[in-house]
């Protein structure tokens, strides 16, 4: 059927995909669920979920208007060759996107949930082990696509001979840039995960539009072919230089609330936290009952406090046949104790569990003040409140 056929196989692609999708919301085990919500409060939600997605989102709107200024541009300096060798480039760093969005957008709800629930040592390690993943990404395919251009070509069948030597040399010299462009799309998916709008909105643009608009322009007047090619090098690199003075930047006006590349938060002041992660073992949980007690100064908090974690600990080990690993953050203020403990087993809900024949629940629910559950990308997270007597 020709280019008609794989209008109508994409069109039928994207249904069916879409009609797959689509069965997840009528599986009874499914964690997104659709409830009904007033009109107004429907219309914050969306207004959120506009403002926050908006970088992210943008990408493709700033990549299309790009590509029409900059294809104009390139036929003016280098005439139909240059489209053929730009395609080339594009398809390069498309190929590059498919693992570096995958990593960039995998960490958006892990972020999330633990900027939420404020804890921002865990934002920073999920960020920086995000950061090692698109770096060993950029530098492989920066060598790959830099050593052996040839390999983009035969991907994508270029075969013309008075297009090849062009089309390689454009390659080589853009390629220069994968690594710089890894780095930054994992940043501005990060900003987005920490709710930091407007300074995401601002490098998209600045990335996605105005640097590589402006850079090409005017190289493509100093070095002609080469300088349109060394241009979006330049691009990223400009980015990273401006996401570097400004956290920088932020981290001095903030007085050091803000800190590093990834402007890890600083914890509140009047707030004390201890993490831990022990390995799914009594031992494990007498001994961290112990710790809690040190690190708490109200002997009372500290008693109830140690008691509720291994009241829980040892309930979700009798559940649980097999677990590595439990996840205790407890964060002690002038009010209250909170203790949140995540894992990957079977978790304790106290909404649909309440009539449980368990002394060790018994035990947690006459020390609590509160216990809330909610299941996060395949983890059980039940947050305790433990109020002071003021």
């Amino acid at each position: 059927m020709g280019i008609s056929g794989a209008a109508l196989g994409m069109l039928l692609g994207y249904l069916i995909a879409a009609a797959y999708i689509s069965t997840y919301f009528f599986k009874p085990k499914r964690t997104l669920k659709m409830i009904k919500i007033e009109f107004a409060k429907s219309m914050r939600y969306l207004a959120d979920i506009c403002k926050t997605g908006f970088s992210s989102s943008s990408i493709a709107l700033y990549q299309s208007i790009k590509l029409v200024i900059v294809n104009s541009i390139i036929l003016g300096v280098m005439a139909n060759v240059g489209l053929v060798a730009y395609n080339m480039c594009c398809n390069t760093s498309l190929l590059v996107s498919i693992f570096i969005f995958g990593t960039a957008q995998s960490i958006l709800p892990i972020v999330s949930v633990y900027f939420q629930e404020k804890d921002y040592n865990g934002v920073e390690y999920v960020a920086r082990k995000s950061l090692k993943i698109v770096i060993a990404f950029g530098i492989f395919f920066t060598l790959l696509f830099t050593i052996f251009p040839q390999t983009i070509l035969c991907v994508f069948s270029v075969s013309d001979p008075s297009d090849i030597p062009a089309v390689m040399n454009a390659v080589r010299i853009f390629s220069l840039c994968l690594l710089a462009y890894s780095i930054n799309f994992l940043y501005i998916f990060y900003l987005q995960s920490i709710q930091y709008i407007k300074l995401s909105n601002i490098v998209t643009l600045l990335n996605g539009l105005i640097f590589p608009v402006a850079f090409v322009f005017i190289f493509s007047i100093i070095w002609m072919e080469n300088g349109i090619w060394f241009a979006f090098l330049a691009s990223e690199i400009a980015t990273l230089i401006f996401t570097y003075i400004y956290s920088k930047y932020l981290n001095k006006k903030t007085d050091g609330e803000y800190s590093g590349f990834f402007l890890k938060k600083r914890h509140d002041k009047n707030e004390k936290m201890l993490e831990y992660t022990i390995h799914a073992h009594e031992n494990d949980a007498i001994y961290l009952s112990r710790q809690v007690q040190e690190f708490l100064s109200d002997e009372e908090a500290s008693i109830s406090v140690s008691l509720a974690i291994k009241e829980l600990i040892f309930y979700i080990l009798d559940i649980n046949d097999k677990l590595d690993w439990i996840d205790v953050i407890v964060r002690d203020n002038a009010d209250s104790t909170i203790i949140s403990i995540k894992h990957s087993g079977i978790g304790y809900n106290p909404n649909k569990d309440a009539d449980l024949n368990s002394d060790h629940i018994d035990m947690l629910l006459s020390i609590s003040d509160d216990i809330n559950y909610s299941q996060i990308l395949g983890l059980n997270n039940t947050v305790i409140t433990i109020k002071k007597q003021l």
